[in-house]
């Protein structure tokens, strides 16, 4: 009996100071929760916070949705043929909205090709170029910096590639939301900030796949080609967007970052600020004022307004 109760403490000493174990158990505990009819969002939420997260990206391509309310196994809305698109009559903006259709660019294409430019695809373009920490590894990062001519430039075209995918992805999403938008001003409609590239990044990273190599590609000259590949109107151009995420393999993180975007990242993305701005006035100042008087105090006296919290 002494003997078995060193061997269960042993095998406990072992289980905390081994954390491959440790992560094995949790991933089987994620696996069950996931099994379960109705899964226990408050569980897998805890399981989140507690260390380790969610241990890697292969648990998190099957959490991630379920928390942020996606349904894998139900078709997108924008996926089903639209039969009242021929009723909406909206405003084309031409030459500002293009997205090209996956079957008219074969799979490794698609590493070489914008593939879809939203209203805000000029600010994307800046960021994204300027965007190079998140989107390397570790060992890519230290390779960059250490080694020289050509290896550096091999680096530099995964990471020219990357970017490029990277903005793909924004305006993919940002397209998608238009879907539903009737004019110019529809708050429905998302609109990019600075920064969001940065959370972009890290969907990306976790939940990016890779493009389809089955899809067939469209013959040149056809009757049904056109200049933008879209027609003139929203739904249609979010209903390609859709397509588009698939065939690149960015259907799921375009999913839970479209998700993501339409309610937690809502007010940063309307057409202005002014939502945003009246929430930091009600929220910031009040706890600038707990925490320092004189600070708040010396803020109220020159006027300032909460603006400077969109740069930190």
């Amino acid at each position: 009996s002494i003997n078995q109760n060193s061997r269960l403490i042993m095998l406990a000493i072992d289980e905390v100071d081994n954390p491959s174990l440790i992560s094995r158990n949790k991933v089987e505990e994620i696996e069950k929760i996931l099994a379960q009819e109705d899964v226990d969002l408050w569980a897998l939420r805890e399981l989140c916070l507690s260390e380790g997260g969610l241990v890697n990206d292969s648990i998190r391509r099957k959490v991630w949705p379920k928390l942020v309310g996606i349904d894998l196994t139900k078709e997108s809305p924008q996926s089903k043929p639209f039969a009242n698109a021929e009723k909406q009559k909206i405003r084309h903006l031409e030459g500002q909205v293009d997205v090209v259709d996956p079957l008219t660019v074969r799979p490794k294409g698609f590493k070489r090709q914008i593939m879809a430019r939203s209203l805000d695809s000029r600010q994307i373009d800046l960021d994204i170029s300027r965007c190079t920490w998140h989107l390397l590894t570790g060992t890519q990062r230290s390779r960059r910096r250490q080694m020289r001519n050509k290896h550096r430039k091999k680096i530099a075209v995964l990471l020219k590639r990357k970017q490029r995918r990277l903005g793909n992805l924004i305006n993919l999403v940002l397209i998608q939301s238009y879907a539903n938008s009737i004019n110019d001003f529809d708050e429905r409609r998302l609109r990019y900030y600075q920064g969001y590239h940065d959370i972009s990044c890290i969907f990306l990273s976790a939940l990016g796949g890779v493009s389809s190599p089955h899809l067939p590609v469209k013959e040149k000259g056809g009757k049904e080609e056109k200049k933008n590949n879209v027609s003139n109107d929203y739904f249609q151009q979010a209903f390609v967007a859709s397509k588009t995420a698939r065939a690149m393999g960015l259907e799921l993180p375009s999913k839970v970052l479209l998700q993501i975007s339409q309610c937690h990242l809502r007010d940063c993305m309307k057409n202005n600020f002014e939502a945003l701005t009246t929430a930091l006035r009600l929220i910031i100042m009040p706890l600038i004022s707990e925490f320092d008087k004189e600070v708040h105090e010396h803020l109220r006296l020159c006027g300032m307004e909460p603006f400077f919290l969109f740069f930190m």
